[in-house]
């Protein structure tokens, strides 16, 4: 199951055990330090799914990547990891094929230092085609429009923790 699917799962049984509203602080964007406290029907919470998603990256014109989203089960490998380590983590689990030029190459053909060794020749502008992917894959979010006191700003929330803290 996608993270961002059972993360909704959560949230929806969580509506009907605890209560249909969440309440939230929100910092506002314009300060930094006004605290606005907002009730959030849990009814109103969708999971987002980007216009220019796609699961697949062309990162040269030869060579395209094909992703999955992170599941669940895969969510603790790298809960605990550095932001950058976490990074290389998401991508070597959610990468599913290389094409390159006529031929694919399967994750699962493939050893983890083949991958790794991969991943690592990535130029800067390579890395953020790829990492365009996880931005904007689906996520749980929501967005809240907040006042202080006469600045309107729109703060998006994404992923369950904004939703249970």
């Amino acid at each position: 199951c996608p993270l961002f699917d059972a993360e909704y799962i959560f949230l929806q049984i969580r509506s009907k055990s605890v209560g249909e509203t969440i309440s939230v602080n929100i910092t506002c964007p314009d300060d930094e330090e006004t605290i606005v406290s907002k009730t959030i029907p849990i009814s109103e919470i969708k999971i987002s799914v980007f216009d220019d998603h796609k699961n697949e990256v062309n990162i040269t014109d030869d060579i395209k990547l094909t992703f999955d989203y992170p599941l669940l089960s895969s969510y603790n490998t790298y809960n605990n990891a550095s932001q950058s380590e976490m990074a290389f983590i998401v991508i070597n689990e959610c990468l599913r094929e290389i094409s390159w030029g006529d031929t694919i190459y399967n994750k699962a053909d493939m050893s983890k230092k083949e991958l790794d060794d991969f991943i690592d020749n990535l130029n800067n502008e390579q890395f953020e085609k790829l990492m365009k992917f996880f931005e904007t894959m689906p996520k749980l979010r929501h967005v809240m429009e907040v006042e202080n006191p006469k600045v309107k700003s729109e703060v998006p929330l994404e992923g369950l923790r904004s939703f249970l803290v």
